[in-house]
């Protein structure tokens, strides 16, 4: 009997299956600000059409020329709704550096009300703020993927064209509010880019609905096979 049972449990938590579900996806016919992103920007504030763009295949960001010393500008875009930041989430970008001026290229972070993850591209590397260069080599030119993995509470993965490149923690970012954002967010002058956008999507775990019919049934066996024991 409970050789048969175990047997049972495997065969349907073979079942039991979560998948990630796009929740937000941008749509390059138009801008951001206008599917629920916020622009921000400061020292000094600039438009959102002088740096941004949208032509139907790719979001263009130019801020080649603003901010130059002695004041630093930033461009970027902020998502404060829409997903559960209690749990795990992806973001993902595919985008191209046409240009740069300075050192920083453009940023891909996620920042909550204790903790946060913040990706800078470089021309030639990729660095992660409180943790360091986590990948070297040439960032320009050609269209790369970018996928960021947040596990709120434990940390974070982030991978390259589809490669694994460095997990860490999530470090302390007291009194910020919920959000994902990406951007020229560096807020230093002479730091600057023209960078294509072709994808840009912010995902989640969702279970899929057999599963909850599985473990509904594996607690019925464990029910049924507690009553067998007491009837012996």
């Amino acid at each position: 009997m409970k050789k048969a049972l175990l047997l049972t449990a495997g065969f349907l938590l073979s079942f039991a299956s979560s998948s990630w579900a796009t929740i937000i996806e941008l749509d390059m016919t138009s801008l951001p600000s206008a599917q629920g992103w916020t622009y921000e920007t400061g020292n000094p504030a600039v438009p959102e059409t002088t740096i941004f763009s949208a032509d139907g295949t790719y979001l263009n960001m130019n801020s080649m020329g603003q901010g130059s010393y002695p004041t630093a500008a930033w461009f970027t875009y902020n998502l404060y709704s829409g997903i559960d930041f209690a749990r795990p989430y992806e973001i993902r970008s595919t985008a191209r550096i046409n240009a740069a001026e300075g050192d920083t290229v453009y940023y891909l972070y996620s920042e909550t009300s204790d903790r946060w993850v913040n990706i800078i591209t470089y021309p030639g590397s990729i660095f992660a703020v409180d943790q360091g260069t986590i990948y070297t080599g040439n960032m320009m030119g050609d269209f790369h993927d970018y996928r960021l993995v947040v596990n709120p509470g434990s940390g974070f993965s982030f991978y390259l064209d589809n490669s694994f490149i460095y997990s860490g923690p999530l470090y302390d970012r007291p009194s910020f509010p919920n959000h994902v954002g990406f951007g020229d967010g560096s807020g230093h002058p002479n730091t600057n880019a023209n960078v294509d956008f072709a994808a840009f999507s912010v995902s989640q775990p969702i279970p899929e609905p057999s599963t909850f019919l599985v473990w509904s049934l594996l607690a019925g066996l464990g029910i049924g096979y507690g009553w067998y024991r007491r009837k012996r």
